[in-house]
């Protein structure tokens, strides 16, 4: 958010206008959003800018190639920042193709968990419109999960495009329960990305708090239902 270019896509005009007025009303504060209002702005000298790189100079006597010698380590300062980054509104695959080849150090994104996602979510929990009824390029509005996933394969193609040689794509997606079966969703999008032509580097679980769901699975004693409680990081890596 500070400190780098960055730029975001947003198919949701109200979503763009809701970052827009927190870019404009707060800043970065040792990793925390704080109001902008009466707060410093960065300079060379107090801001928290990467310095040099300094020297370590290891144990006392150490000398060339004892262990310990000549480890470089960045200093930082504590510092608050304004939020530089960039987010432009439209369809993603349209907006990609804008960038130039190999020109992104990483792409994030956090797209739509499957087809018919529905118009609220799950309202009790996250109290928000999640998605665009009707907006045929919202991903979450695909008639199935096929048609999804070839969407994503798209996606893919053009963050393999952009991305420099040797960087990261980092996926967030959810897995779904449909029609009576679990559907691994998580895994799936990870073998389109591997069709692609990235390489499948690694998975995080977040245990995501604000489904206020417990672990345990319920109606045990007529049928095994899981309770989804949790989102898969997946880290794809361009080779």
């Amino acid at each position: 958010m500070t400190r780098r270019q960055a730029i975001g896509f947003e198919l949701n005009p109200a979503w763009v206008k809701i970052y827009e007025e927190i870019k404009a009303g707060f800043m970065v504060q040792d990793g925390q959003l704080v109001e902008a209002d009466n707060r410093p702005r960065p300079n060379r000298a107090t801001s928290g800018e990467w310095l040099p790189r300094q020297k370590d100079p290891g144990p006392a006597g150490s000398g060339p190639g004892t262990k310990g010698s000549g480890t470089s380590q960045l200093a930082t300062q504590s510092g608050t920042w304004p939020i530089t980054g960039e987010m432009r509104q439209g369809d993603c695959l349209e907006l990609l193709k804008e960038l130039g080849d190999e020109s992104v150090e990483v792409v994030v994104t956090d797209p739509p968990y499957g087809a018919q996602h529905g118009a609220t979510g799950f309202a009790a929990e996250t109290n928000f419109n999640m998605l665009n009824a009707g907006e045929t390029a919202d991903f979450g509005n695909a008639p199935d999960f096929e048609t999804y996933l070839e969407l994503m394969h798209r996606f893919g193609l053009e963050a393999h495009r952009v991305l420099k040689p040797q960087k990261y794509l980092i996926i967030m997606v959810g897995d779904r329960f449909r029609a009576g079966e679990y559907v691994p969703l998580g895994y799936l999008v990870a073998e389109e990305m591997r069709r692609v032509g990235f390489r499948f580097k690694g998975l995080k679980i977040w245990s995501n708090k604000a489904t206020q769901r417990p672990l345990k699975p319920y109606a045990v004693l007529s049928s095994f239902v899981p309770n989804i409680t949790h989102q898969n990081i997946l880290i794809l890596k361009k080779e």
